[in-house]
């Protein structure tokens, strides 16, 4: 690293060499909300953890549900240093709420008279669960390693931004978004750079995609990007210049087009219209999209985008 990063910051710029693992930041901010409702989650792992503990408990579980006429099966708890697991426990057990309260209530045994797991309970799972899922979809498509996953981290960040602010208001889980916006903004308020460029990169996006983004961005979590779409445009101007000067005498020969496989599709309709959230411009970004100057990233990016329409049906491979 000592002998190349003074190479590539010649022409790439330190900003562009170091990146947060975008995953991890989702990982911090779903803890940080999981933490809210600890003393509701912590009553199903103890539920687990009873029934699991025992043979003869899960000898009669079965027993329970295929009297019921239901298929049983066996529940796993969460680990604490993965949220995702989390949402997995709780995506196995909410689909068996009737079968596994009963049991439960019936054979724990509690001084108080009281039940271990209340309504109260499976109202938060449930609600948690639905909220969860899209945090659950974001890290797997981001660990992804067959295809560039830098030019899908600014859809991501939309989506999760979008996700807690519909549910801010929402009764049970309002503290967990709360401290989970919070710690968003303290990673996102402002996106890495190399984020913003591979997503002006992409042909269905370029200026006019990213300024759209922004200003959705800014309607779901109240923050101006008006000066930073100005920045990103000239810092974007300023380091394909470092290029364009370096590697001016290489033309890359473009391959043929060829056949892509299954990539999960994005929500282009969001940012270029098709829902009543959406703008063809955004006043946080009224700054003009149109790049002036000659050379091949000014044409690049003053030409049409490719349609997203055209996409949604089927899948769409970036590098061709």
């Amino acid at each position: 690293m000592n002998i190349l990063t003074p190479v590539f910051n010649s022409y790439a710029q330190s900003f562009l060499l170091h990146q947060r693992c975008a995953c991890h930041i989702i990982n911090l901010i779903v803890k940080c909300g999981l933490k809210r409702l600890e003393g509701l989650i912590s009553n199903f792992r103890t539920a687990i953890s009873f029934l699991n503990a025992s043979n003869q408990r899960i000898a009669s579980y079965k027993q329970y549900c295929i009297a019921l006429g239901q298929r049983p099966r066996k529940f796993n708890v969460d680990m604490p240093v993965r949220w995702n697991s989390t949402y997995m426990m709780l995506k196995s057990i909410v689909p068996h709420i009737a079968t596994f309260s009963v049991f439960i209530n019936t054979n724990y045994p509690r001084h108080d008279g009281t039940q271990l797991l209340t309504a109260r309970h499976w109202e938060v799972a449930e609600k948690l669960l639905s909220f969860l899922e899209l945090f659950y979809d974001s890290t797997v498509a981001l660990s992804g390693i067959y295809y560039p996953t830098s030019p899908l981290i600014v859809h991501h960040i939309l989506e999760i931004a979008t996700q807690m602010k519909t549910y801010e208001n929402d009764e049970v889980l309002r503290p967990a978004v709360v401290a989970m916006k919070s710690k968003y903004l303290k990673y996102w308020r402002e996106i890495p750079v190399l984020y913003a460029f591979a997503f002006i990169l992409d042909p269905r996006a370029k200026l006019s995609g990213f300024g759209n983004v922004l200003g959705l961005i800014s309607d779901a979590v109240g923050v101006d990007y008006s000066a930073y779409f100005t920045n990103i445009r000239d810092k974007l101007t300023e380091v394909y210049g470092k290029y364009d000067q370096k590697f001016a005498g290489v033309r890359c020969q473009r391959p043929p087009p060829a056949p892509t496989t299954g990539k999960k599709k994005q929500t282009w309709g969001k940012i270029f219209g098709g829902s009543s959230s959406t703008r063809t411009n955004t006043s946080s970004t009224s700054t003009p999209t149109v790049l002036q100057g000659g050379g091949e990233l000014a044409t690049y990016l003053n030409s049409d985008n490719v349609r997203y329409e055209e996409q949604m049906g089927e899948d769409f491979n970036i590098l061709q």
